[in-house]
């Protein structure tokens, strides 16, 4: 997500706890670490995530409990693809010689 993604999640939270305070230096200090980790979360997945945490929790949420991963890729099976390709050619080539 980008940053005013971020800030509009951030505002979100604010909007629903109170206690959740984005003023002063603990607030601007708050902002930061938040947008800097959530810069890295995709936002939907995320606003989902928050959205699910107002409608169960009295309390604000941290960011471990609204985050949200791409699982990583598996190269893998890309590699084995290539490999399967690769011998095809080969048996390929070596019956038309």
């Amino acid at each position: 997500m980008n940053r005013q993604e971020a800030l509009d999640i951030l505002w979100r939270i604010a909007a629903a706890y109170t206690q959740f305070d984005l003023q002063g230096e603990i607030g601007k200090k708050r902002v930061e670490v938040w947008t800097e980790c959530l810069e890295k979360m995709p936002y939907d997945r995320v606003l989902q995530n928050v959205n699910k945490h107002i409608s169960e929790s009295k309390f604000p949420p941290t960011i471990a409990e609204i985050s949200a991963y791409d699982p990583p890729k598996n190269e893998f099976l890309t590699q084995y693809d290539e490999w399967l390709q690769q011998g095809r050619e080969r048996i390929e080539h070596e019956r038309n010689r």
